[in-house]
């Protein structure tokens, strides 16, 4: 394992992102992480590690693609472009997104297993799409 140890960054206006990438793997990652653990020889053990973690995450995939959510929202056009983006757009903001995740969060505690897991999965769908619509709207952040 190496470890990849980066100063943090600041600027005049405080923290700054910039990515560099790990001299081992070639890993991208953030210099406000200020170390990365590289398991470039030993990819099979990490997948492993997390396997539960990628088994939920697919999971969440195949709802948004496969399941309620494409049929639903998905409309046939891509995941970006979807209602929860362009809504989002429309009011310039992506707390709509972070709000439904947050319902669906609450939700889940009263209903039986196999509908509140639902619901969770659904609330890590909203979050990708809050993820995804902060990083399209990016240059239109503020000091960006």
């Amino acid at each position: 394992m190496t470890i990849v140890t980066m100063p943090t960054c600041f600027g005049d206006f405080g923290l700054i992102e910039r990515w560099d990438a790990c001299a081992a793997c070639g890993v991208k990652f953030s210099c406000v992480e200020s170390t990365l653990s590289c398991r470039s020889t030993d990819d099979a053990t990490t997948d492993a590690q997390y396997k539960v973690l990628k088994d939920v995450l697919d999971l969440a995939y195949a709802q948004a693609s496969k399941g309620k959510g494409a049929e639903r929202h998905g409309q046939d056009i891509p995941f970006e472009r979807q209602p929860m983006q362009t809504i989002s757009g429309l009011l310039n903001s992506h707390t709509g997104l972070l709000y439904q995740a947050m319902k669906k969060i609450q939700e889940s505690e009263r209903l039986p297993h196999d509908r509140a897991e639902a619901e969770l999965l659904g609330a890590i769908n909203y979050i990708a799409g809050a993820i995804i619509f902060k990083r399209a709207h990016k240059k239109d952040a503020p000091g960006a």
